[in-house]
């Protein structure tokens, strides 16, 4: 088995609904091939992080008796405001609901933002793969500081044109590029260096990766969205069918105003 044998029943054998007979075969494989070894590690983190972020939390059973004891021993006549207000506050408090619905709601879009933007496998693959690179000393597979020769050997090798445009007046130097597989395609990465610190600049042919809850600016008709992670800055947005990402330890508003004029 190939990797081009493997691509159409790589989700499949993720979910478990293979043959004995297909898995080892997988199996086999991905013992000789680390890309597909890392999509499929991959594959099991996201699905392992869907499943922890749907886990539902459940009160104690102490605490559930408490609280049946507790308003069973109420006035019937005693709206659910008021009782809740007994409850917590030993008096009635007939603002109680809307109050507690209001704080659990602020709370919880606040936890899962905050939760979203620490793990969310999107951010994490772009930096572990500017990361792997920049340890490997960007091994590129072209080299040239010419836009257009660069465009046209990523329309030859991925089959779409990342649009490379002259960024000289942002002091950016184009440094030549390479193709990486992610999410089941080849993508085209286009490397740039300011100052001697290296920049990734990820191009997917399609917008059809979703953008995790992190913080966004607006810059022109161009929502950019923006996180950290470890000493990487990261900037993402979705512009003409395409998604976009710059990874890079410059700092954050130096990848902003790059983005913002692409």
């Amino acid at each position: 088995m190939d990797c081009q044998e493997l691509k159409p029943i790589f989700l499949e054998y993720v979910d478990n609904e293979r043959d004995a007979s297909v898995c080892q075969r997988f199996i086999e494989h991905t013992q000789s091939c680390p890309a597909c070894l890392k999509k499929y590690n991959f594959e099991v983190n996201l699905r392992n992080f869907f499943k922890g972020s749907l886990k539902a939390e459940t009160a104690s059973a102490e605490l559930k008796n408490r609280v049946k004891i507790e308003i069973e021993n109420l006035d019937s006549k005693v709206s659910w405001g008021e009782k809740i207000g007994l409850f917590l506050f030993g008096k009635r408090q007939v603002w109680a609901i809307p109050a507690l619905t209001g704080a659990v709601v602020v709370l919880f879009i606040l936890g899962y933002a905050l939760f979203q933007e620490k793990t969310s496998p999107v951010v994490a693959e772009f930096v572990e793969e500017h990361q792997e690179y920049l340890e490997e000393g960007f091994p590129l597979e072209i080299t040239s500081d010419n836009p257009q020769e660069v465009n046209a050997w990523f329309k030859e090798k991925v089959g779409y044109d990342p649009l490379i445009s002259n960024w000289a007046s942002q002091d950016f130097i184009l440094m030549g590029g390479m193709t990486i597989d992610m999410w089941q395609q080849k993508v085209a990465c286009i490397c740039l260096k300011k100052k001697e610190v290296w920049v990734s600049w990820f191009v997917l042919p399609d917008d059809k990766l979703p953008i995790p809850q992190i913080q966004k600016i607006h810059k022109g008709e161009k929502e950019l969205y923006f996180t950290k992670q470890d000493r990487f800055n990261l900037v993402m947005w979705k512009d003409k069918g395409r998604f976009y990402s710059l990874v890079s330890e410059l700092n954050l508003d130096e990848l902003i105003s790059l983005a913002s004029i692409t």
